[in-house]
């Protein structure tokens, strides 16, 4: 999916494929939401399948929240 405003775009990728979940499921507003733990653990599958600059930088992103 995209979305274009002010210039920028927003592009949202949606993958269902994992077969071991970490962490809760949370709904906000009507929509499920993966834990930061499954996100990450998803993104470091995707490290080790190909190897683009983008994938690099999803990976990064929640390190943060994930490591406090």
């Amino acid at each position: 999916m995209e979305h274009k405003k002010d210039g920028w775009i927003q592009r949202i990728d949606v993958v269902r494929e994992q077969p071991k979940h970490f962490g809760d499921i949370v709904i906000i507003d009507g929509i499920r939401v993966d834990s930061l733990e499954n996100i990450g653990s998803n993104k470091i599958l995707t490290l080790l399948s190909r190897l683009e600059p983008k994938d690099y930088v999803d990976f990064y992103t929640p390190l943060p929240q994930v490591c406090n």
